[in-house]
């Protein structure tokens, strides 16, 4: 007769020392119940099951891992990828790896826009004197192709409207904004 599994034949494993003696049991328990309990419970599961294969073979705990990651709330899963990319693990599920990816892109096209920032109002300063807050606040909130273009213009332009181009077209008058 063939085993049937589902929620009530697999046992909810929350117990660290239950999940050590059998970690794929606390793998399969959260495979179970992780999205149809409440995201505390299927947190408490995945904690047992990754602790308890921390001290499986590497190439075992990344597979559970990955296992337990797919099958965590959607809440909780960018925290579970987010945390253990940190330490320079590389995921095997199409899921994590999307995700870490998108993350480390977003994060690189933020940086490269505090860096145009930075520099614009660096240039801003030394071209026409320190800008105003106002100057600031809308370098600050302009896009990156915005950016671009009050950086070409910085290299010609001889007035702080010419520099700032279309931003002073949002109703904004920049003349003597500048302290």
């Amino acid at each position: 007769m063939p085993w049937v599994l589902g929620p009530s034949t697999v046992p909810v494993v929350t117990d660290l020392q239950r999940a050590e003696t059998n970690v794929e049991l606390a793998v399969l328990s959260l495979i179970e119940h992780g999205r149809s309990s409440g995201v505390d419970l299927a947190v408490r599961i995945a904690s047992a099951a990754i602790v308890a294969s921390a001290g499986l073979d590497a190439e075992r705990f990344k597979l559970y891992f990955d296992i337990v990651s797919c099958h965590l709330p959607e809440g909780v899963r960018w925290t579970a990828a987010t945390t253990m990319n940190s330490f320079g693990y590389e995921y095997r599920s199409e899921f994590a790896r999307h995700y870490v990816a998108e993350g480390k892109a977003e994060g690189r096209a933020e940086g490269r826009t505090e860096g145009q920032v930075k520099v614009v109002l660096k240039v801003l300063a030394s071209r026409f004197g320190p800008p105003s807050e106002i100057v600031q606040a809308r370098i600050r909130t302009a896009t990156e192709a915005q950016l671009d273009g009050v950086v070409e213009r910085l290299l010609i332009a001889q007035t702080l409207e010419e520099a700032l181009g279309q931003l002073s077209s949002f109703g904004c008058d920049f003349r003597g904004l500048l302290i």
